[in-house]
């Protein structure tokens, strides 16, 4: 039997240690290593970062700012992963903080060189500035001889830059502005967005693309530059091929944060989800808790699922836990 071990971070283990996990635990049940693959995934932010990391065999360097905010870096021979985080919310729209600090972040991690690729994780600004502040900070970082890749939110992938279903639109009726209000501002988008386009030409139609409009329009900075915007899940899911793996698997083992009937399924599981109803795999959940009818979980797309207790905030104690259950769950399949 092959068997897929595929992990987002769950309680206090990150993806990469919760994956090894779920694959030591299969092993033990009898399955052979070479018929065990390990892949971890992650939405986006730090996360991410520690995937890319663990795929690159490189550390994550982090870093607090004064902001303040999170910034991380992965570099490497070929690529460089990068991503600042803000921490605390602004509560106020358009938000009075610029897109810069990610730019900033970017052009001092480039000082040792152009790599040949560059990720961009652009899901933690809080910025509305449509990326102004982001572009003024790397002009000049001669980012057009490198493959950019954009990393959105996944509920933003499809969110256009103008017009009545745009961020700016958007936002501002979320935040409760007048009609009048969210004209003016969208007016004021358009313009800004004219303007930018014809300072950066990399891609003309960058406005009109899906996901244009995540993060404040930070989305539509990236794609001026010529950056490809994708999720983290799907990015990371190209990346490892796992589609192919998918097609070659016998059985999905998958860590679900939580497996209950209060709990939506996240953009990992989702994505995970339907990659393997196409490929015709069955997926078993393995979570920390679950409390879910066996129909209801056979309507999310699980075959079934085994719950290996709260670990406490015990890293070691969470993967014993992970690796037993699966044991068990495994060697039920090998009969």
């Amino acid at each position: 039997m092959r068997i897929l071990a595929i992990a987002e971070a769950i309680g206090p283990l990150a993806a990469a240690h919760a994956a090894t996990a779920l694959a030591r635990g299969a092993v033990a049940a009898g399955c052979p290593a070479g018929n065990l693959a390990a892949v971890p995934l992650a939405e986006a932010g730090p996360g991410f970062g520690e995937v890319w990391a663990a795929l690159e065999g490189q550390p994550l360097e982090r870093s607090i700012t004064d902001e303040p905010a999170e910034r991380w870096s992965v570099p490497s021979r070929d690529s460089l992963a990068v991503g600042v985080s803000r921490l605390g919310v602004e509560d106020t729209f358009p938000p009075p903080v610029s897109s810069a600090l990610l730019g900033e972040h970017l052009v001092a991690e480039l000082s040792g060189g152009m790599p040949s690729r560059v990720v961009l994780d652009l899901t933690g600004t809080d910025s509305h500035d449509l990326g102004r502040g982001f572009l003024n900070a790397v002009a000049g970082a001669g980012l057009a001889s490198t493959e950019l890749v954009g990393i959105l939110p996944s509920d933003q992938t499809d969110l256009p830059l103008l017009g009545l279903q745009g961020a700016t639109a958007k936002a501002g009726y979320a935040a409760g502005l007048a009609v009048g209000e969210v004209l003016a501002l969208e007016r004021q988008a358009e313009a800004t967005a004219a303007e930018l386009t014809a300072a950066h030409a990399a891609q003309d139609d960058a406005a009109s693309l899906p996901g244009s409009g995540a993060q404040g329009g930070l989305g539509f900075a990236a794609a001026l530059l010529g950056a490809r915007l994708v999720s983290g899940p799907a990015y990371l899911a190209e990346t490892l091929r796992l589609d192919q793996s998918l097609r070659r698997s016998d059985l999905v083992l998958l860590a679900v944060p939580s497996l209950d009937v209060a709990s939506e399924p996240g953009p990992v599981t989702d994505m995970v989800l339907a990659m393997a109803a196409e490929a015709m795999v069955p997926v078993v959940g393995i979570s920390p808790v679950v409390a879910i009818a066996a129909r209801e979980l056979r309507l999310r797309g699980f075959e079934s699922a085994a719950a290996f207790g709260p670990a406490n905030g015990d890293p070691a104690a969470a993967e014993q836990a992970v690796s037993e259950t699966v044991s068990r769950v495994v060697r039920g399949w090998l009969r």
